[in-house]
């Protein structure tokens, strides 16, 4: 069969094999993108499907976009009505694995738009949602006052709307497993803001921000929380209470011991308290939000503190006990050490 793209037709049928797809992928022209959107959209299988449209998602991330064939406009009358566009921020994920969406929807005449702040949880799914009217000369100043935001803590970027269809249906599924419902008028706000038409395999994050062996960055974890988006990630301090009273005993016993031995200890605790507080689903969510935080940060030109974060969600893939994690042991480690300070505070206030 012939492969060679300056063919003028091509009819997608179901042989679209998986070594078409990848061969179109590698040609990486805007036929071949074209030819693999006739796939995606046409093909009634669905592994077929998945893999035309990662093709396109790849090849989007090169800058070879889609160029497809004009067709017909409908009747204005039918169309208007529900034509509008959409334009999405999120924030980077907080310590309790919060993220917050800003979705812009705007008509087809204009005028005004509906601005739609929705707060997600990765673990809880999607948690509040606020709608309001704003008129469109209004959104800049918004969305600047909001970016602004960033050194005092809050990240917020700008990202595509698709990929934001993708992450909202993502936390959505979380309110399915659990059997919870949604807030009152996000359903309503759900065929305004579409499905998704590109799977992402994996954060985009990885397409911008490749590995580079001579990036000059702090892998230590410790650094990592020296960060302003990061300082206030922590466990709940009743989850580390199991561990606490070892903790304050290895800080300040009654046997004198050298720091080293005491730095031992308490290093011995931290790794035995980060084993049991993150097991695998929760490993899962710290990579996740690991990924999306450095994918926030480099969209806002934060690339040093971009490796920081993408670096130790790798360590989190890697196939590494979570106790020989060293962000696992830090998160646990300062989580102990927050909750040994307020214990302190406590005794001192006493007296």
């Amino acid at each position: 069969m012939d492969t060679n793209v300056t063919n003028s037709t091509y009819v997608p049928t179901e042989e679209a094999s998986g070594e078409r797809i990848e061969q179109w992928l590698k040609e990486g022209t805007p036929d071949a993108a074209a030819r693999l959107d006739e796939v995606a959209r046409s093909t009634d299988n669905k592994e077929t499907r998945k893999a035309a449209r990662r093709a396109l998602y790849l090849l989007a991330q090169k800058g070879v976009a889609v160029v497809r064939e004009a067709t017909p406009a409908a009747p204005v009358a039918s169309v208007a009505s529900h034509i509008e566009t959409m334009r999405a921020w999120a924030s980077a994920y907080d310590g309790a694995g919060n993220r917050l969406f800003l979705l812009v929807l705007t008509g087809p005449i204009g005028g005004s738009a509906t601005v739609a702040q929705i707060l997600a949880n990765d673990e809880l799914g999607i948690r509040d949602l606020t709608l309001e009217k704003r008129r469109l000369r209004d959104i800049p100043p918004l969305m600047e006052r909001l970016e602004g935001r960033i050194d005092d803590g809050l990240a917020v970027a700008e990202i595509e709307a698709d990929y934001a269809r993708t992450l909202l249906a993502r936390f959505r599924d979380i309110n399915f497993r659990r059997s919870t419902t949604t807030p009152r008028g996000y359903l309503d706000l759900l065929p305004r803001i579409g499905a998704s038409e590109i799977e992402y395999p994996e954060s985009p994050v990885y397409q911008h921000l490749p590995e580079d062996p001579s990036a000059d960055f702090s892998k230590d974890p410790v650094d990592l929380f020296k960060l302003t988006w990061f300082d206030p990630w922590f466990f709940a301090v009743e989850e580390v209470t199991p561990w606490l009273q070892r903790w304050l005993s290895a800080e300040g016993g009654v046997v004198v011991s050298s720091d080293k031995v005491r730095q031992e200890r308490k290093r011995a605790i931290a790794r035995e308290a980060a084993a049991a507080l993150i097991p695998t689903a929760v490993r899962e969510r710290y990579i996740v939000r690991l990924e999306e935080s450095a994918d926030v940060l480099r969209r806002r030109g934060r690339l040093t503190e971009a490796r920081q974060a993408l670096y130790h969600a790798q360590t989190l893939k890697a196939d590494t006990e979570i106790s020989e994690v060293p962000f696992a042991e830090a998160i646990a480690a300062r989580t102990l050490e927050a909750a040994a300070e307020m214990v302190a505070r406590a005794e001192a206030q006493q007296k």
